[in-house]
Order: structure tokens, then C-alpha cells, then sequence
């Protein structure tokens, strides 16, 4: 399809967009064109995801997004950042193959760069998420011929082999949870200790009364936000699912997913705030929090409800019964795959 004279305009206004924000007026005189005319093709573009906006004053500022879907909730970084980040994942991703022999997991790829941003003392945020601290930059689609200039490259090779090696071994949860033991992470260690007893429940091998001591803590460990607290309020008092079968269990499991992404969404919030960026920044995170704390109210309303199938409910009974009863491989190997596939593993 043939370009448009619309095209060509946008186009001609988007190339005079840096990733520093400009306003209006100087964009406009960059591109030729008047003030009103930039104005209404910025918002244009601002519609169709290519550009931001910041408020400066009185004035509204303007700013193009770079490759927006590889960041954590279209979160801008740095051109600097950015490049730094791509080269830690590809170093990482070849030492962890000519180690093991396997491609490098996402869990374990954010783990081992958050701890060369830490070990080599980098500025690069990063914030608190579902598991742990992360980079901003996801390890989906980046360049496997990354390069950096010599001497920072030279500073950062041992930290990269360090991680990797501190990396092999261990699945995406184990580094995580070693992670938060470095760290001393109280809230995040308690989330993944409710989500081990949970997932034993499940499984018909964890007493009910081991998550009391550990919700009051997670009560004391989050962050003091309305909306967080109130969350998780609301997930002890229904502790009465527990009580229930197998279908109350899953309920208050659904409950604790729910609850555990708007802590992490505040977070991660709180996190990047302090590291310097503006709530325009963090639009898409902050809408993130608000959607998952409707997800939270939707299950509560609907906590009556069947939550899982007649076929699933008698295959999670016989996987239960089975890992008691006969203990074979084989039992335990369709009872895992049962758990993945709901998420449990």
C-alpha cells in the first residue's frame, strides 16, 4: 500500500522526535511545519504508541520510544542502559551455553544481570518485581552480536563469568530464592514461602495451619500503601477457603496470584520513583496495579464459585492419592505435569 500524504507528515514530524524530551514549538520549527499542525500530529502519534509526553511546567514535552515492548511496562531507559544491558545478556547467554550446553532461562538471565549491575556498581535501576529485583530490559528478542567499548567490556567480563558460574545449576526459583537470601528480602522470601506451602497443600502435603504465621508477616513486610495493605487484609480473611477441598485451596491460590502482583506492581513503582522517574514514565505500571487490584476484587466477588473442572478436580485427586499410595515415577511425572499445567510447579 502506497504511502500517504498523512504518512509522510507523521513521518516528517517523528524523525525531528529525540528520546530527550522537546517541546512542541521546537519540534515543530525542526520538522518545517507549524505549531498547530506538529501539535496535532504528535498527538497522533502519542495515540498510536510512537511518542510520550511528559509535563514540564506549563509545557507539554514530547519524546519518541524507543523499541517500547522489550522494556517492562514500556518503561524508557537509556540509549546507555540499554546498550550496557544488551551486552550483559548476549556475554551472559554464550558463557552460560558453553557451560551447560543449553540456553540461558529468563528467570536466570534477570538474575545473573541484576548481579553484574550490582557487583560493578552500575547505575542501571533495578526495581523489585515477582521475583526479585530485575532490569528493565526483558531478555526476549536481544541482539546476540552486542558490543561494548573496550574498557567497560574489560570491567564487566568477571562479573559476567561470576554470575554465570553462581547461576549454573540452579532453576529459575532457586536463583530467585537465592537471591532474596543475599539480599536479606524478607517480603519476597515470605511470598515464596506462602507460594511453598500452597502448592503443598495442592498436593495434599502441607498442613493448613503452616500459612498463618506467614500471612501476618507478609502483612508486616508490605509496603505501606492503601491499596496494598487493604489487599492483603482481604486475602487472611479468607483464609476460610482453606478449610474447603481442593476447589477452596485453588480459590485462595488464584486470591494470592492476584494479591502478589499488586504488591509487586507497587514495588516496582516505589523502586523506580526514587531511581528518578516520573509518574509520565510510569503511566502503563501504575494502569498495571490498578487492573490487577480489579482481577482481585473480580475473584473475591466470584470466590463462591467453581474455579476448576470436574476432569481437573478428579485428575489433581488421583495425582494426590497416587503420590501417597504408589510413589512410582511414573505417577509423580503425571502429577508434575498436572501442576505445571496449572501453574503449580
Amino acid at each position: 500500500m502506497p504511502a500517504t500524504p498523512q504518512d509522510e507528515f507523521l513521518k516528517k514530524v517523528l524523525e525531528q522526535v529525540d528520546s530527550q524530551p522537546r517541546t512542541i514549538r521546537d519540534i515543530a520549527k525542526r520538522a518545517g511545519v507549524s505549531w498547530q499542525a506538529a501539535k496535532r500530529a504528535l498527538e497522533t502519534l502519542y495515540k498510536l504508541g510512537a511518542v510520550r509526553s511528559k509535563k514540564v511546567g506549563e509545557r507539554v514535552m514530547y519524546y519518541k520510544v524507543e523499541r517500547p515492548d522489550d522494556t517492562w511496562f514500556r518503561i524508557p531507559i537509556s540509549d546507555e542502559h540499554r546498550k550496557i544491558l544488551e551486552y550483559i545478556y548476549a556475554r551472559a547467554s554464550e558463557e552460560y551455553r558453553r557451560i551447560t550446553g543449553r540456553d540461558l532461562g529468563k528467570t536466570q538471565a534477570q538474575k545473573i544481570a541484576v548481579r553484574v549491575i550490582q557487583r560493578a556498581g552500575l547505575d542501571i535501576p533495578t526495581p523489585r518485581y515477582l521475583y526479585g529485583r530485575v532490569t528493565l530490559l526483558t531478555f526476549e528478542n536481544q541482539p546476540s552480536d552486542a558490543s561494548l567499548d573496550s574498557p567497560l567490556a574489560e570491567i564487566l567480563e568477571p562479573h559476567i563469568r561470576d554470575a554465570v558460574r553462581w547461576a549454573v545449576g540452579k532453576e529459575g526459583k532457586q536463583i530467585a530464592k537465592a537471591q532474596y537470601e543475599e539480599e536479606n528480602n524478607k517480603l519476597h522470601r515470605t511470598l515464596m514461602e506462602i507460594e511453598k506451602v500452597l502448592n503443598g497443600m495442592v498436593k495434599g502435603k502441607a498442613p493448613r495451619t503452616d500459612l498463618n504465621d506467614l500471612l501476618m508477616d507478609l502483612l508486616a513486610y508490605v509496603p505501606d500503601d492503601a491499596a496494598v495493605v487493604e489487599t492483603v487484609k482481604e486475602l487472611i480473611s479468607h483464609r476460610w477457603l482453606l478449610e474447603q477441598d481442593l476447589d477452596g485451596i485453588l480459590r485462595f491460590r488464584a486470591l494470592f496470584d492476584a494479591a502478589r502482583h499488586i504488591i509487586a506492581k507497587e514495588l516496582m513503582y516505589l523502586d523506580l520513583r526514587q531511581a528518578g522517574f516520573s509518574d509520565e514514565d510510569l503511566e502503563l505500571l501504575r494502569d498495571a496495579k490498578e487492573f490487577s487490584i480489579l482481577e482481585f476484587k473480580y475473584l473475591l466477588n466470584t470466590v463462591e464459585e467453581s474455579s476448576i473442572s470436574e476432569q481437573t478436580r478428579k485428575a489433581l485427586e488421583k495425582m494426590r492419592t497416587s503420590l501417597d499410595d504408589q510413589g512410582t515415577r511414573e505417577w509423580k511425572e503425571k502429577g508434575s505435569e498436572i501442576l505445571r499445567q496449572l501453574g503449580f510447579d
